[in-house]
């Protein structure tokens, strides 16, 4: 599956802000045509000159043919002694040209690495600070920016990088480097608990997990959110959809029992991975929050047994206040990862940059369309080359 299928417009903000910050550093730095034309005017006419001497000293002095057959006497041998000088001196006519050839390649390169070492200089404390705004702007968070900026900086000093190429490689791999992880290994039995606020695509998140593992392992669902009207039924399409059982119970219904009963389910049939929908709550609700502790609890005790995955899913949109999400649900359940949601909108998605920075929690899984397929394992390098 490729991977942004559908870059959100606002990754193409920032990657055009980003380019066009650097395109400005080297838009008048290394040309090399411009070098090459320089020199030309000047070494460029000196070849010209050595050429045109060495085909004119050629044609004055070729040998004259003579009609008379010459003796074998010494006037032969002074002919050919002048023929012999003459051919020497072609020969250092000829040197002559290509010692200008190499002079005007030496200049060349002397030139360029001059220009080169200018383009270095031109990577000062200004253009670092304006690209950390830039990333600051761009949601990244002022400690991800300045973490990547930093990193930047010690990379173009220690491999003496002067190229727009290498500038923007180096930026890359600082990108990918901070959000870099170890995936998640969904051991045999596994129960994956998943939250997150209202509206951030919770419910397609774990119909479209569904569709992922059921390939490779047994699925089951939980519709734990029995506090939205219709959240059952709209999880119990998704789980049509993607082929896997349902434990449901009515609408208003204790969520604790719900996951109770999935936990006997799974249990019973041997299911490799229990799938728990939790109720979209806003994240500054103490008594909602309660609630998903005693969830929390209820499979704990339950099952202990399992491994246990908590995944918390963001709507790439929200900027910074999906940091203040992060931060609150962790107190209440620990966070393994994230699931970013709506990447194929206006999203600037620096933000995981800065949730990584500052909670070390990784993004695992990454939504980029309403179809059962449009989630996507992430990747650190793909994403940077997305954002760069």
């Amino acid at each position: 599956m490729g991977f942004f299928k559908k870059i959100a417009a606002g990754l193409r903000k920032t990657k055009d802000a980003i380019a066009s910050k650097i395109d400005n550093l080297f838009s008048s730095s290394v040309d090399e045509v411009e070098v090459e034309q320089e020199i030309e005017q000047v070494v460029g006419q000196e070849i010209e000159v050595a050429e045109q001497e060495v085909d004119s000293d050629e044609i004055l002095q070729q040998p004259k043919q003579s009609q008379q057959p010459q003796p074998l006497d010494k006037k032969a041998e002074k002919a050919l002694a002048k023929q012999e000088k003459r051919e020497a001196k072609a020969r250092a006519k000829q040197e002559k040209v290509e010692t200008k050839r190499q002079a005007k390649e030496e200049k060349k390169q002397i030139k360029l690495e001059k220009k080169r070492i200018r383009v270095f200089e031109k990577l000062t404390d200004d253009f670092y600070d304006d690209l950390e705004d830039i990333l600051i702007s761009s949601d990244f968070g002022l400690e991800a920016a300045e973490d990547i900026v930093d990193t930047l900086r010690k990379k173009v000093r220690k491999n003496s990088i002067n190229t727009r190429e290498g500038v923007i490689a180096a930026l890359r791999e600082s990108i990918a480097e901070l959000l870099d992880y170890q995936p998640i290994e969904f051991v045999s039995p596994t129960v994956l608990t998943i939250v997150g606020v209202n509206g951030v695509g919770k419910t397609t998140a774990i119909g479209k997990l569904a569709n992922i593992y059921r390939k490779d392992k047994s699925v089951v669902i939980a519709a734990a959110d029995t506090f939205r009207a219709a959240a059952v039924d709209q999880l119990a399409t998704w789980a049509e959809r993607s082929g896997v059982r349902l434990i449901k119970h009515a609408d208003g219904a204790d969520p604790s029992s719900v996951v109770y009963d999935a936990i006997q389910s799974a249990k019973a049939k041997h299911t490799d991975l229990t799938i728990i929908d939790t109720a979209g709550r806003l994240h500054n609700k103490s008594h909602l929050m309660e609630e998903l502790k005693k969830v929390s609890r209820t499979i704990n005790k339950n099952y202990p047994e399992a491994n246990r995955v908590n995944l918390i899913v963001l709507d790439a949109t929200t900027g910074q206040n999906a940091l203040s999400q992060v931060k609150i649900f962790n107190e209440a359940i620990d966070i393994d990862g994230i699931i970013l949601t709506k990447l194929d909108g206006t999203a600037k998605g620096g933000v995981v940059l800065a949730i990584k920075k500052m909670l070390n929690i990784p993004v695992l899984f990454i939504g980029v369309g309403e179809g059962i397929d449009d989630l996507e394992v992430f990747n650190p390098a793909d994403f940077a080359n997305a954002i760069v």
